[in-house]
């Protein structure tokens, strides 16, 4: 790879580390609002006299009311985030990279805007901008994920490191929070942040294609010069490797590989897809009612020390990103000697690794239930790296590399549908502490569900 193309994936990178996927540090943000007077309307026992007091009792600023509508806010953007993959997704199969990255990072530039703008009596612009943010977010995501094509070695690897980066994110507001307890305002952090979106900007314009990447990629493309966008993809150009090759049986042959549909209806694809639906369910029930759960038996200092400590877990889990391929690469190295075919062994390994990520979801939630605020933030931590970054390795090996976005995208739209039921489990949460119980136990039992997946990628993978 040429030197720009490195430096366009190192960018990647640090993108999706701080920017993509930041409304899962929606905790933090919460906290802050929270301190700000946000939605105290609807409580009858606060009395806030400074909106921008850092001090102040969190317990004693907020309600079962206000509760709700927090997390109401934080349930229709992580939603609406993976509804909106796939009208992205033709969008920028339609009008190419550019137009696809300027949408986003105008939303995100807005959104910021608008936090900064935002007061008190104007709280609504809160569901916006957090929608904006996370969509934003998650387009940038998208466009990123091209990327891999410039090494089809390294192609499996990076696509799995930047998912796991997009769920880790949540050290965004986490760093703004401390920012603000330490006297800032929070107009002032929130227009850095506007600054800040400059990176994305240029990033767009100077270090991603115009165009789409393609796949396979020709021999004489190149990602950075002016007529990249001109390439004629010669048959020679066009090599397939043998691990492309979908898995037979499952509604995909190697003459169908050009249409995608043949992927997006075989009954492993939507096994995967059930799997990821509700394993993100549960990961948004954490995210969405996490201060709350710690208001039931925290005081309001702990409650902001345990806050930070999510972020920092999110910080630290960049580092660990690259585990689920390490993971699957090493079972598949194990498998040599008893299956043949390099596509099976891979599918060994992801068996493997989503058999793991199925058991942090159910650790987590057990945790939760005890509750262990350590062993639940250790596992939730684990489990982000893994989920994000397991679901895109295993459509990346399981099916043509090329139909990733299409089939990424079909799995967060289904995902993100299931997903608005999170929000009535939290007012379930809230009703009384048996419905509160109910809730943890139906949680419990959707990770102990999702366990049939690996199962099957396993029996597939002999």
């Amino acid at each position: 790879m040429w030197c720009l193309d490195i430096i366009s994936i190192i960018t990647s990178i640090i993108e999706n580390l701080f920017f993509t996927g930041a409304v899962f540090s929606w905790p933090a943000l919460q906290c802050i609002l929270t301190k700000q007077g946000y939605f105290s309307e609807l409580c009858f026992n606060t009395n806030i006299s400074n909106s921008s007091q850092t001090s102040a009792d969190y317990k004693s600023l907020t309600c079962v009311p206000a509760e709700k509508r927090f997390n109401l806010v934080f349930n229709l953007a992580a939603s609406l985030m993976l509804i909106s993959a796939l009208p992205f997704v033709f969008i920028m199969s339609r009008y190419g990279t550019w137009v696809s990255r300027t949408v986003a990072t105008t939303l995100y530039t807005t959104a910021f805007i608008m936090l900064a703008l935002m007061t008190v009596r104007t709280s609504g612009l809160i569901f916006a901008a957090t929608i904006f943010i996370a969509v934003g977010g998650m387009q940038l995501f998208i466009t990123d994920e091209q990327l891999g094509h410039l090494s089809p070695s390294f192609e499996s690897a990076y696509v799995t490191m930047i998912s796991g980066l997009f769920n880790t994110s949540a050290a965004t507001f986490v760093i703004v929070k401390l920012v603000y307890e330490s006297g800032t305002r929070l107009e002032t952090a929130m227009w850095t942040l506007t600054g800040l979106t400059a990176f994305l900007w240029l990033r767009t314009f100077l270090l991603m294609p115009k165009a789409l990447i393609p796949h396979p990629l020709p021999s004489n493309y190149k990602l950075l010069t002016m007529d990249r966008f001109e390439v004629a993809i010669s048959k020679k150009d066009i090599v397939v490797p043998d691990e492309t090759t979908p898995l037979q049986g499952e509604g995909v042959s190697e003459d169908s590989e050009s249409d995608w549909k043949s992927s997006a209806t075989s009954c492993l694809f939507w096994s995967n897809a059930i799997n990821f639906c509700l394993t993100y369910l549960c990961f948004v029930c954490f995210v969405g009612s996490y201060v709350t759960w710690l208001s039931d038996f925290q005081t309001s200092s702990q409650i902001a020390f345990y806050i930070s400590v999510l972020g920092y877990l999110g910080l630290a889990g960049a580092i660990l990103s690259p585990l689920p391929d390490l993971v699957a690469e090493m079972v598949a190295y194990c498998s040599k000697n008893k299956i043949v075919d390099k596509r099976k062994r891979k599918l060994r390994g992801l068996s493997v690794t989503m058999a793991v990520t199925c058991l942090f979801s159910t650790l987590q939630a057990v945790s939760t239930v005890i509750p262990n605020v350590y062993a639940a933030l250790a596992f939730i931590t684990l489990f982000r790296i893994f989920v994000m970054g397991g679901n895109a390795d295993f459509l990346t090996t399981a099916f043509p590399p090329k139909h990733l976005g299409i089939l990424l995208s079909i799995t967060f739209f289904v995902a993100g549908v299931v997903s608005l039921l999170q929000y009535g489990l939290f007012v379930l949460t809230r009703i009384s502490p048996e419905g509160n119980n109910t809730a943890n136990y139906i949680i419990i039992g959707l990770s102990v569900i999702t366990f049939y997946h690996p199962v099957i990628v396993w029996i597939k993978s002999r």
